[in-house]
């Protein structure tokens, strides 16, 4: 393949003095890998008295049909063959975001998500033979879900383009059958950027850390297989976990990832010519006493 993706977005701009910002969003995507989405969003969006950052509420409705996903079990040690199955999500929510101040912000979020897995749900398919509810929740019924969800963002920039972004996220998902899926989960994301001190020969180079904490806790029963994180290549939301892996390599309902990057511009003539390293480390485990262990960790490097 020649391309990765494709996104076409069309955006139609009712925005006034009196009412602040209101957009009305149109998208659609398709990847290499026959993935496609489309959706709809609504943002409306105030400034704040003293407060430099909008305050939006966004409406956000969207479809995704995802062609081809691997599942390798669960766990740090899972075996290198993968099972191939189709997902199809939906998805509806309402989320509004408040600035407390120019560096720390509060957003909520209420949605109803679907997922259904269609090749799974074939009564001859080769997953009812290998997989049980218990090697693969979600096996046999994907349940619709209500989300909620919390978040605290905390971000700083200074002067010389040094940035910091630290994001807390509480999330509950409910089961709206008979709750048997109902989980929630803990989520943490540090971000830091800092452009190198051009006197010491470092000049147009860039240094990039990325860490990311995620825990889930079932309430009764268990957590579906294809709402759990995943490390390796793209994870189902797209985001670069560790590189050199497959996609979705390792999954479990808790996770850490810290990503090093290093960027730095060849050429002032040729702003484009980059040279760029990086080395990913991290870890899935079953518990939490596990994830602290840290003796399942993975990790990668390249040019």
């Amino acid at each position: 393949m020649l391309f990765r993706s494709v996104v076409l977005q069309n955006t139609f701009d009712f925005s006034s003095e009196e009412d602040g910002n209101k957009d009305l969003v149109f998208k659609g995507a398709y990847t290499d890998k026959r993935f496609w989405a489309v959706g709809v969003k609504y943002e409306h969006a105030e400034y704040v008295q003293d407060v430099l950052e909008r305050s939006p509420l966004n409406v956000d409705l969207s479809y995704r049909n995802l062609e081809r996903l691997d599942y390798f079990g669960f766990g740090p040690n899972t075996p290198k063959n993968a099972f191939t199955y189709k997902a199809i999500e939906l998805t509806a929510e309402l989320g509004y975001a408040h600035p407390l101040s120019d560096n720390l912000r509060i957003l909520g979020n209420v949605g109803y998500e679907s997922w259904r897995l269609p090749i799974i749900s074939d009564a001859d398919s080769i997953w009812t033979q290998l997989f049980t509810e218990s090697s693969a929740p979600g096996l046999n019924s994907q349940p619709d879900f209500l989300r909620y969800s919390i978040s605290a963002e905390l971000h700083h920039k200074s002067d010389t383009n040094e940035s910091d972004n630290v994001t807390l996220t509480e999330v509950i998902y409910q089961d709206i059958t008979d709750g048997s899926y109902s989980f929630n989960g803990t989520k943490i994301v540090w971000n830091m950027r800092t452009p190198l001190d051009h006197n010491r020969g470092f000049k147009n180079g860039i240094i990039d850390i990325r860490t990311q904490v995620n825990l889930l806790h079932a309430w009764r029963g268990s957590i579906p297989f294809y709402l759990q994180p995943t490390l390796g290549g793209l994870d189902i939301q797209g985001q670069e976990t560790l590189r050199g892996f497959s996609n979705y390599r390792f999954r479990g309902p808790d996770l850490a990832l810290a990503q090093f990057e290093y960027d730095h511009i060849l050429s002032s003539r040729h702003e484009w010519l980059h040279g760029f390293a990086f080395f990913d480390i991290g870890q899935v485990a079953m518990t939490e006493q596990q994830l602290l262990q840290f003796n399942e960790l993975r990790h990668d490097y390249g040019l």
